[in-house]
């Protein structure tokens, strides 16, 4: 008898080149956007730690047209992200509603778009609120995600005057 091997999976080869992608059909195929992840830049763009005014960092109109070029260009939405965080938040938050609609279920924007929510609305809390449920429906699983929702109702509660709102929650 001849020993057979059985695989759970299907196996899969994906041979990389500047042009192709990753099949997105194959079942170790994943995406996952982590705080880690978040820093790392593509190749052909400057740094996202470099000052914006550096005439050779790219605008954010540059990075959002090579995201509708590439929506699954990662780097791109990486860079778009980092470049958010730095405008005034009424700018920023279309950037944040785009980043949320392509990637739910990525606690570390969500969080950090309500983090900004929480200091440009800071007496608005039934929208920081409205937007944390949001968020934790979307990415349930993101303890980042959960911890900062915990930390933001601790301290709404514990400040004077919140009753009203905190009877909402």
């Amino acid at each position: 008898h001849e020993a057979t091997t059985c695989h759970p999976f299907p196996q899969h080869t994906h041979t990389l080149s500047s042009s192709s992608k990753p099949s997105l059909t194959s079942p170790f195929t994943s995406f996952f956007v982590t705080p880690s992840s978040l820093a790392l830049p593509h190749p052909s763009l400057p740094s996202p730690t470099m000052e914006t005014t550096n005439p050779q960092t790219p605008s954010t109109t540059q990075i959002q047209q090579r995201v509708d070029a590439d929506p699954w260009d990662v780097d791109a939405w990486n860079l778009l992200f980092s470049q958010a965080n730095q405008l005034p938040f009424p700018t920023a938050k279309s950037i944040y509603e785009r980043l949320i609609t392509h990637f739910p279920p990525a606690g570390a924007f969500w969080r950090l778009y309500a983090e900004r929510l929480t200091k440009h609305a800071s007496n608005d809390h039934s929208a920081v609120i409205a937007l944390y449920e949001r968020a934790v429906k979307h990415a349930p699983t993101s303890i980042e995600l959960w911890h900062s929702y915990n930390a933001y109702v601790t301290t709404m509660l514990s400040s004077p005057g919140v009753k009203a709102d905190a009877d909402a929650i």
